[in-house]
């Protein structure tokens, strides 16, 4: 039986809803009808996009400039940037005051290295009311040894922070550029009007990594709420002693803060302690939040104790397992014999199962698991039912 480790990280990617129409792209009347196109979810279909192409290069001549926005962005999906900076240079050439499709040209020519171009078309963006160009702008001024001119850009910036770790990290680096004169206010502020919960969401690896080395810089401008930021960062990067003297900060003055239950929780298992965590899961369940069923599952099948699965298993039964839970379920699955009981928690009802089952590469994986255990009667009952 072959690993799904492959699968699973690159159909981690392949999650999120097509929250757009993407069947906008099927019709090239909808081209010129730029305001269509706004969302990138539009562009979340890789076979609408490669449809897209295909009609283009078979009939090239048949766009004017003012229709090729849409092909531009599925070129880019198709990760073939030198036809995407193409398509875009004729479609500005057309309509010079786009702020979008300039700044996604300016993101090519960052890709190229071509950075002073690049800062150029940012803001031009920027100057055509595009605030998202403020973000690119001060990422090139930082990473070219430029902090200084981020200073323009602060209002917007500060905006962009309190959601965007990686724009809070680059308005800290900002706030230290001067390293016997810190700007500890600028630092603070900042800090005190992060939205933590957010930031755990959508950020990173390394901007957490990068919030850790920025605390140890300055520890005293972060508050007991913000430093999950720099606890996740110590995490992720295997510095386990500092990540739980961080989250123990933490719950000292709020024992009932998930997020750090559910951190100390990953860093009592790698420390070795597998009961710890394990009680750190129990007291996020009895607060109520039974996502933690998420973790007790990530917690057995990392740890392949046969007494955390028994502990958690009425909890298992019938619950809605996120996608990325499920992958790893099935993995566990394919790679161990005499786990059906998982295959079919994997497999089981709710809304996490959907992405599964709309991904061809996943359902193709899956028909493979199941195979695995044909001598099930459910997996016969499974098989029919997503053949139909």
């Amino acid at each position: 039986m072959k690993k799904l480790s492959i699968i699973i990280i690159a159909a981690a990617l392949a999650f999120s809803a097509y929250a757009a129409n993407t069947d906008v792209l099927k019709d090239k009347a909808n081209f010129s009808k730029v305001e269509l196109f706004a969302e990138d979810s539009v562009f979340s279909n890789p076979q609408i996009n490669a449809e897209v192409v295909r009609a283009y290069e078979a009939n090239p001549g048949g766009y004017s400039d003012k229709e090729l926005f849409p092909v531009a962005i599925c070129y880019m999906t198709l990760h073939q940037p030198e036809k995407t900076k193409a398509m875009l240079e004729k479609y500005i050439s057309s309509s010079p005051n786009d702020a979008k499709a300039i700044r996604t040209y300016a993101n090519i020519l960052a890709v190229f290295g071509d950075f002073e171009n690049a800062l150029s078309n940012f803001k031009k963006s920027y100057a055509l009311g595009d605030k998202e160009s403020a973000k690119l702008i001060a990422l090139i001024l930082l990473q070219t040894n430029r902090i200084d001119g981020i200073k323009e850009y602060l209002p917007e910036l500060s905006e962009f922070a309190k959601t965007d770790l990686g724009i809070l990290n680059i308005l800290l680096s900002y706030a230290y550029r001067n390293q016997n004169n810190r700007d500890v206010e600028l630092a603070k502020t900042s800090i005190n009007a992060a939205k933590t919960g957010e930031m755990l969401k959508s950020s990173s690896i390394d901007t957490f990594v990068m919030a850790l080395n920025l605390y140890m810089l300055e520890k005293g401008v972060w508050n007991s709420k913000s430093l999950i930021l720099p606890a996740r960062g110590a995490m992720l990067s295997g510095h386990w002693g500092l990540a739980r003297s961080l989250y123990s900060e933490i719950l000292e003055e709020n024992p009932d803060n998930i997020d750090a239950l559910k951190g100390k929780s990953i860093v009592e298992f790698n420390l070795g302690g597998i009961n710890e965590a394990s009680a750190l899961l129990d007291k996020i369940l009895a607060l109520g939040d039974k996502s933690a069923i998420n973790d007790a599952m990530e917690l057995f099948i990392v740890s392949k104790n046969q007494g955390i699965f028994d502990k958690y298993k009425k909890n298992f039964e019938g619950f809605d397992f996120s996608p990325k839970v499920r992958l790893a379920m099935l993995g566990f699955a394919a790679n161990t014999d005499g786990r059906a009981d998982m295959l079919f928690m994997a497999l089981g009802g709710g809304e996490g199962v959907k992405p599964l089952l709309e991904n061809e590469r996943i359902l193709s994986e899956i028909k493979t698991v199941l195979k695995k255990y044909e001598s099930d009667p459910r997996s016969k009952e499974f098989l029919k039912k997503i053949s139909k």
